[in-house]
């Protein structure tokens, strides 16, 4: 990875963890916490009200964080699973011959370059 890929990868990084403490700071000002992650906080903090506020922060951009990999995970697993499905094996000889007379004078699809017709027998292949 050169130079200014690795940095552009920082940045995003970054600007995305900014993000997930913007959010976290939003949730604790609105009074729209997480219940559970909240009491998690507050145990860690041991009832202190300002330190919990604090581990809230950490615990909530550490969960936001990892559902930002698991959403990009799943979106390049299901991309790359689309790509295998529309990748359709072809066998060379379907594209050199009828099917049905073996003549080679075929009229083709102009997109795939798939046989359409054989001039010879004079049928839909």
């Amino acid at each position: 990875m050169g130079w200014f890929k690795s940095k552009q990868e920082q940045l995003k990084k970054n600007l995305l963890e900014e993000q997930a403490y913007a959010l976290a700071a939003y949730e604790i000002a609105n009074k729209d916490i997480r219940p559970g992650l909240w009491a998690k906080a507050f145990a860690e903090a041991s009832g202190d009200e300002q330190r919990a506020r604090a581990t809230y922060i950490k615990l909530r951009v550490a969960q936001v964080k990892l559902g930002i990999e698991v959403t990009t995970e799943m979106l390049a697993k299901a991309q790359q699973e689309a790509m295998q499905r529309a990748t359709i094996p072809i066998e060379p000889q379907s594209f050199d011959k009828c099917r049905f007379c073996g003549s080679t004078d075929l009229s083709r699809h102009s997109k795939t370059n798939a046989p359409t017709w054989c001039f010879s027998c004079q049928k839909n292949l």
